[in-house]
């Protein structure tokens, strides 16, 4: 979370710093006892963190076929399962048969499939989908 800092109003004419509140009107405001001018100037300043992720796709393709034969993920993915941004490393080899999750730091495998890709149902973009009937059931 970041942090707003609002500084004491000066005067825009002359620079003169002010004890009154930000939020006032013009016609509530006293003359500058330097200049004689209404006219303020507020600083605020915002101080905020913003962090990046990035990650890296590759496909291979064999020219006969669309499908990607292997697929290769390396990078940022956040995890829905622990609620944060984790470092992956996943392989899909449709040539072989396999899907492999990595941790990138020690290269352990954490997760592996050896069988028929097609057969590998109940995860990610396998999951089932929820019926349209059931969708319109959760709406009302």
């Amino acid at each position: 979370m970041g942090t707003m800092d609002i500084e004491t109003p000066k005067c825009a004419d002359c620079g003169h710093t002010f004890g009154e509140e930000p939020e006032l009107s013009v016609d509530q405001r006293n003359p500058c006892p330097s200049c004689g001018s209404t006219k303020r100037i507020h600083f605020i300043s915002i101080n905020e963190t913003l962090q990046t992720h990035s990650s890296l796709v590759a496909k291979g393709r064999h020219p006969e076929k669309k499908r990607p034969f292997i697929e290769i993920f390396s990078g940022a993915d956040f995890s829905y399962r622990f609620q944060k941004w984790m470092k992956k490393f996943r392989l899909i080899d449709r040539d072989k048969n396999e899907y492999e999750v990595r941790d990138p730091e020690t290269g352990e495998i954490v997760h592996k499939t050896k069988q028929k890709l097609t057969e590998h149902k109940g995860h990610g973009s396998a999951k089932k989908k929820k019926t349209k009937a059931l969708q319109t059931d959760m709406t009302n």
